[in-house]
């Protein structure tokens, strides 16, 4: 199973994995929409983690529910969550602030 760590601060969504994980920041001032969404109507997804795929980049670990970000290219971050609701409302305060 893949564990990683969410911090969103400083304009900045911070996506942390472990050992061997880069991390990664997304900057919050060259996104351009922010929306709820399902990760997948399948029943069982596989655990991902940077995972570049047409036109995209997920981050899933559990959970049926994901936060998805498009910044000023297209290019959509899905972050997969089992909170979909606070994270979406923390990354519009921040985006807001």
């Amino acid at each position: 199973m893949i564990q990683y760590k969410i911090r969103i601060e400083n304009k900045s969504v911070i996506i942390d994995g472990l050992w061997t994980a880069k991390k990664v920041k997304i900057d919050l001032n060259s996104i351009v929409k922010v929306r709820k969404a399902t990760y997948s109507n399948y029943v069982f997804n596989n655990p991902v983690y940077n995972l570049h795929r047409k036109g995209s980049i997920r981050f899933y670990s559990s959970g049926k529910d994901a936060v998805v970000l498009t910044d000023r290219d297209g290019l959509e971050y899905f972050i997969g969550t089992q909170r979909p609701n606070e994270m979406y409302l923390v990354i519009q305060a921040e985006m807001k602030s």
